[in-house]
This record gives C-alpha cells, structure tokens and sequence, in this order.
C-alpha cells in the first residue's frame, strides 16, 4: 500500500532557505519612512509556517539566529527580535504539545494568534516610532488590521506554495 502523504518524507532544506532569504530580502528592503508602517513581518510569518510544519528543521535556535540577524540587518537593540522569535517559537512548541495533533483550525488559530502577538510586540516594543513618522499614519487599531489581513494572506500563499512540505502529526521517524 502506498503511502498516504508521499511527501510527508521531502526534505525541505532549500524551501527553507529561498523561503527565509526571500523574506529576509523584503525585510532590508528599502521603503519611505512615512510608509514603513506598511511593511509586512513577512519573516515571522514564514518562521512560524515552518515552526509548524518542519519543526524538525525549524525550532528555538533557528529562531535566535534568525532573530539576531534581523536585529544586526535593522541596527536596532540586539536581542528584540531574538526574544520575540524566541517567544513566537515556544508558544508553537507549548501549543504543539498540548493541542495534538495540531492540524486544520487549530494551525490558523496558532499562527492568527502569533502573527497579532508578533505585530503587536513590534509596534508596541520593537519599533514604536514606526506609528509616529507622519501625521498620516493611520490609528495602532488599524495597522493591525491591516498588517494582519496582509499576514494572513502571505499566510494561505505559503500553505499553497508548500503544500508538499506541510508534515502529518504522526510522521516523525
């Protein structure tokens, strides 16, 4: 009998890495300081999918790691985004844990909630002179509203772009 999931066994390292860097890329790329409000956490969006589905590939280091750079690439304080992928990376693991299997609304609901928790950490703690740039910055309540309809959209694209990649409860040999 054939596998259910023929390529539940795939080894995601480069889907991994072309995701990362690709969002690394929109990361430092440039944009006007009256519109950085608009820029999407693409990073932690495609961290968590990977937190989700390969946490064998991706967990608590790769999340420090990926944490320092940002905070290396963005000449902030080292250590802010380290602690918040941290954190974004334990609450998978705790919810990893106590949810199994973790799979249909419960990954929307994990991943809705991280990304609020992450947008809210970086307007809040991260980058709070983001929101104050110009006049014309909307209201906190809706970049959020915003940023979190485009986050979920980024979201559904990389479910549709690794699909392949998207690893069962019980495939963990």
């Amino acid at each position: 009998m054939p596998p259910m999931y023929p390529n539940a066994r795939t080894h995601p390292f480069l889907a991994i890495a072309g995701s990362l860097l690709l969002a690394f890329f929109v990361l430092i790329y440039p944009v006007a300081p009256q519109q950085a409000w608009q820029r999407p956490l693409l990073l932690v969006v495609v961290m968590l999918f990977w937190l989700l589905y390969q946490p064998r590939y991706m967990g608590l280091g790769a999340a420090f790691v990926l944490g320092l750079l940002v905070d290396m690439v963005s000449q902030g304080r080292l250590g802010q985004h380290s602690v918040l992928f941290v954190l974004l990376a334990l609450w998978v693991s705790v919810c990893r844990y106590y949810w199994y299997p973790l799979t249909g609304w419960r990954v929307w609901l994990v991943a809705l909630i991280g990304i609020l928790a992450a947008s809210l950490a970086h307007y809040l703690w991260i980058a709070p002179s983001v929101l104050m740039q110009s006049e014309l910055t909307p209201p906190l309540i809706h970049v959020m509203t915003i940023n979190t309809a485009i986050h979920i959209g980024c979201w559904l694209v990389l479910t549709l772009l690794f699909s392949r990649y998207r690893r069962m409860p019980n495939d963990d040999e």
